[in-house]
Formats: C-alpha cells, sequence, structure tokens
C-alpha cells in the first residue's frame, strides 16, 4: 500500500491544470508532435519531485502562459495569488508588449539578470524548467544529432551558454537531485558543442 500524508495539492493545483491544458490546447513543443501540455506536467512534476509546494507546482503548470497565450500577469495573479504570479513572472522572458519582442540574446541576458533577483520559489520552477528542456534538446540530439541545433533562434553555442549561465546563477540555490540532474543536462549539452 504507498504511504500516505495530506494532500499539498488542492482544488487550485485542479484549475491551474485545466487552464494550462486549455492555453497550450493547440500548442506542440518545437519541431515536434508532442502537445506543449507535456512540458508544463513535466516542470510541476520536476518541481513537486524537489520539495515544491502548491505554489511553486501550480507556478510550474503556468510558466509559460504569458509568454505563449493572451493570459497576462494580472489574470494569473487573480486566479491564483501574489506568489504564483510573481513566480510566472520571473519564469517568463517576455517584456509584456507582444509587438516588442526583442532578439533572442537580449531577451536572454536580462531573462538571467531577473534570475539573480529571484526568489527560491522561481528558481526551483526556472530550475525545473532548464532540466526538461534540456532532456529533451538532449534526446533530440540522440535520435536527430546536430541539425536539432537549427530549430532555435540561436546557435548551439549560445544555447549552451545560456543553459550554463543560468545554471551559475541558481544552481546553488537548488535542491541537491535537482542541481546535480541539471548539472549532469548543462555538461552533456556542452559535449555537442565541443
Amino acid at each position: 500500500m504507498p504511504k500516505t500524508a495530506p494532500p499539498i495539492l488542492g482544488a487550485r493545483y485542479g484549475l491551474a491544470l485545466q487552464l494550462a491544458h486549455q492555453m497550450h490546447l493547440t500548442h506542440v513543443r518545437k519541431s515536434t508532435d508532442v502537445p506543449y501540455v507535456s512540458h508544463v506536467l513535466s516542470v510541476s512534476a520536476i518541481v513537486l519531485e524537489n520539495g515544491g509546494d502548491e505554489d511553486t507546482a501550480v507556478a510550474a503548470l503556468l510558466h509559460d502562459v504569458v509568454e505563449d497565450t493572451a493570459l497576462d500577469l494580472d489574470a494569473v495573479g487573480a486566479m491564483f495569488g501574489p506568489v504564483v504570479r510573481e513566480i510566472v513572472a520571473g519564469c517568463s522572458d517576455t517584456t509584456g508588449d507582444p509587438g516588442q519582442k526583442p532578439d533572442w540574446k537580449t531577451r536572454k541576458l536580462a531573462h538571467i539578470e531577473h534570475a539573480r533577483r529571484a526568489g527560491e520559489k522561481t528558481r526551483l520552477v526556472l530550475g525545473a524548467d532548464k532540466l526538461h528542456n534540456a532532456r529533451a534538446t538532449l534526446a533530440d540530439l540522440d535520435e536527430q544529432g546536430p541539425e536539432t541545433w537549427t530549430r532555435f533562434n540561436a546557435g548551439a553555442d549560445e544555447i549552451v551558454w545560456y543553459y550554463r549561465t543560468m545554471f551559475e546563477v541558481i544552481g546553488e540555490s537548488l535542491p541537491t537531485k535537482l542541481r546535480r540532474d541539471l548539472a549532469a543536462a548543462v555538461d552533456a549539452l556542452s559535449a555537442w558543442v565541443s
């Protein structure tokens, strides 16, 4: 019989799950047929497996809605509270103006600077997001080879630079298992460009 404990996930998690599914309903992972919701489910699972609470698990489900859908931070805050809003804001590299999306490098530099000031909960979701994205990229590299890099808005060296720099910024604040897993994934990505 499985070990039981008081639930850490309540109705808000269920609502966030429904909203994430609805908002990403027609989205797929880059250059695949994999439903995008699989990514946010994976990020939420990684958060929970690394000690996250309901706020971080909810934010993990919603971490891309501001970037990828019409939902804005105010709506996220109204539905799920200020903590979730803050985490989602910290995970987004958007400017808030859909017509004014800066180039890839500018967005990533700003995102790294924001991560330097981010709280522990935001860093947990960022770490989980980076781990899942890195693992997905590694799986594609194993299957498709270096052609995988062409689907990104930056070159392989820049992608690896971003992962390594983000790890340097948030790594020490991550739970041990997540820190080790992310370090291994970043090293494995680096091996593809060495």
